[in-house]
């Protein structure tokens, strides 16, 4: 709040929270220099991608974690480390459009740590990229056995969100293996639910 009690604008609470961007720079490139850790250098790189995120430095973000994942200590495999960098990196190819390149090698190892670590969240976020690069590479046939695997878990753990998502992910997969009528069913059924929930 301001001294006289007013609320802030979110933008500059915003700002009050976030550390300035030169500060994280720094500090990556002292954990990352010659001689210091690089367990340290991981933990530095997995807090600081959704803040590059956050900013839009999409680039930046894609080049801490992939020298993050290469350098990963093993003492942070499977772990919650390794699985904040796969999801920040899938996210800059994703911005990227780089589907066909280190999108789904990085998807299909957080879809793995998800499964290891119980994370139903991320498990939904990883199948959707999956499904997304499998789309995007011309996979249609393989991508309706990721789609089964979204909505069996959006049955069991996931809510209205999650099953609308698992519908939209059915019919793409069904009208591009050049099933219509499959695809059309799944569109109504999909879209029914969307009306039930009232979701835009």
């Amino acid at each position: 709040k301001h001294v006289d009690g007013r609320l802030m604008p979110e933008t500059q609470r915003m700002h009050l929270r976030v550390p300035e961007i030169g500060n994280v720079r720094a500090a990556l490139e002292w954990a990352s220099s010659e001689g210091h850790d690089p367990a340290l250098t991981a933990e530095i790189s997995c807090m600081a991608a959704p803040l590059f995120l956050e900013r839009g430095l999409v680039r930046e973000c894609k080049r801490t974690c992939e020298r993050a994942i290469k350098e990963l200590p093993d003492q942070f495999r499977s772990t919650r480390i390794e699985l904040g960098l796969l999801d920040s990196a899938a996210i800059t190819y994703y911005a990227g459009g780089d589907y066909d390149g280190a999108m789904k090698p990085v998807v299909e190892r957080g879809l793995e740590i998800s499964r290891e670590l119980g994370d139903n969240r991320s498990m939904f976020h990883f199948l959707a990229g999956l499904h997304l690069a499998m789309m995007a590479n011309g996979e249609f046939q393989h991508s309706l056995s990721v789609c089964e695997q979204y909505a069996s878990m959006a049955e069991t753990y996931g809510g209205p969100t999650e099953r609308i998502i698992a519908g939209w992910m059915e019919v793409s997969s069904k009208h591009y293996s050049g099933n219509q009528v499959a695809a059309d069913a799944s569109y109504s059924a999909s879209a029914q639910l969307v009306a039930e929930q009232e979701l835009r």
